[in-house]
């Protein structure tokens, strides 16, 4: 049809980077794309100087993610046969939780050259493994205080999520948390503006994980205290961005 309009989808993979174009009105699939990431999955050394990786680090490089959008998406979009000016949407998609730090304009900290070489500075993968001591101080100190929000999490949190690894770059790499202007949850944070090729983050940063996002907003606001007050006592440079994230989300 003439008026047809279509979206844009993109799949940020353990691998790989996926684009494909979907027709509005029904759903159908029109063309598609992959493209491999050079990085890949960065378990054994560091790209930039050649550090060996301790066991049960799972790390990427964020400007393969560029690259999807550079490579994968103008593929998809020639396969499709579209008119680009058509498409009215992009969605994107990570695996929870997939982090790092930036500055604030957005720059991830491992694109600066004093940081490059700090593993801390690249984008954590979701199956980052290494932060299972700090998830496990998170949950002991929780139960000793009684918190009632991690019932909402089975009990306990895991090494995969967004706290685990913020705590384990302020344990291990103090001076990386010191630089980082945000931490951000890459599913929840990341867009591109195609025109620079640079990444975009909004001032919006994750609690726990995504679901606090798809709970009732008054049992958020109900937790919203005794989450600041169990960080200020356990992690205390942290309560700062979970305020704004509160604030901006409900």
């Amino acid at each position: 049809m003439a008026n047809d309009k279509y979206a844009i989808g993109v799949d940020f993979g353990t691998e790989s980077g996926r684009a494909v174009i979907v027709r509005v009105r029904d759903g159908a699939e029109l063309g598609s794309a992959v493209y491999q990431y050079p990085d890949g999955v960065i378990d054994e050394r560091l790209p930039s100087s050649g550090e060996r990786l301790p066991p049960e680090w799972a790390l990427q490089n964020p400007d393969d993610y560029i690259s999807v959008f550079k490579q994968a998406v103008p593929a998809a979009l020639k396969a499709s046969g579209i008119d680009p000016a058509d498409v009215i949407g992009v969605g994107i998609d990570f695996t929870s939780c997939t982090m790092m730090p930036t500055l604030a304009d957005g720059t991830p900290l491992c694109r600066v050259p004093q940081w490059r070489d700090n593993p801390h500075a690249w984008v954590k993968l979701w199956k980052h493994h290494a932060a299972q001591p700090e998830a496990d101080k998170i949950n002991e100190t929780a139960r000793q205080m009684g918190e009632s929000w991690l019932g909402r999490y089975g009990g306990k949190i895991s090494s995969e999520w967004f706290f685990s690894k913020a705590l384990q770059i302020r344990d291990e790499a103090p001076e990386v948390y010191r630089a980082a202007d945000r931490l951000i949850e890459c599913l929840t944070g990341l867009t591109t503006d195609n025109a620079q090729g640079e990444l975009y983050l909004p001032d919006v940063l994750p609690i726990l994980r995504a679901d606090h996002q798809r709970e009732n907003q008054q049992d958020a606001r109900d937790q919203q205290y005794d989450c600041q007050t169990f960080l200020q006592h356990f992690i205390p440079p942290m309560v700062d961005f979970v305020c704004l994230q509160y604030t901006q989300c409900l």
